[in-house]
């Protein structure tokens, strides 16, 4: 069976996250939540415990699609999404910086398994996928 979450941004700049059923699983503002990133990295965590508590069957398939239609940097070679840019982190308060004009020295597909540019694309995508290895 499969389980099918979304993360949608409203008109009042706030993101939810849908549970399968259409219900409000959480909600992000924007001013609270500024970087899309943080945002996509806590709904995987969340949906990850909502699997765990809720659908600990082999058969279930849990996805959760970004449909936010914000920007999100993908492979240029293979167009994945499982990609790594090297940035700097604040030792003081954990904040993360990510470098303006990303290198491909300093990004890496971990699909191609090689260090690649990054590219940005539109539009929804699978962000979280519970069959994918």
């Amino acid at each position: 069976m499969k389980h099918t979450f979304t993360l949608e941004k409203t008109e009042k700049n706030i993101i939810l996250l849908f549970a399968p059923n259409g219900g409000v699983l959480h909600s992000f503002d924007k001013e609270i939540f500024p970087e899309i990133q943080t945002i996509r990295g806590a709904s995987i965590a969340i949906v990850k415990q909502h699997q765990k508590k809720f659908f600990n069957l082999p058969t279930d398939e849990v996805e959760l699609i970004d449909k936010t239609n914000i920007i999100h940097e993908v492979c240029s070679e293979c167009g994945s999404i499982d990609f790594d840019i090297k940035a700097w982190v604040s030792e003081k308060d954990g904040y993360i910086s990510k470098p303006e004009d990303a290198e491909s020295e300093d990004c890496w597909c971990n699909t191609c398994e090689a260090h690649t540019e990054p590219e940005q694309k539109g539009g929804d995508y699978t962000l979280y996928n519970s069959t994918d290895k």
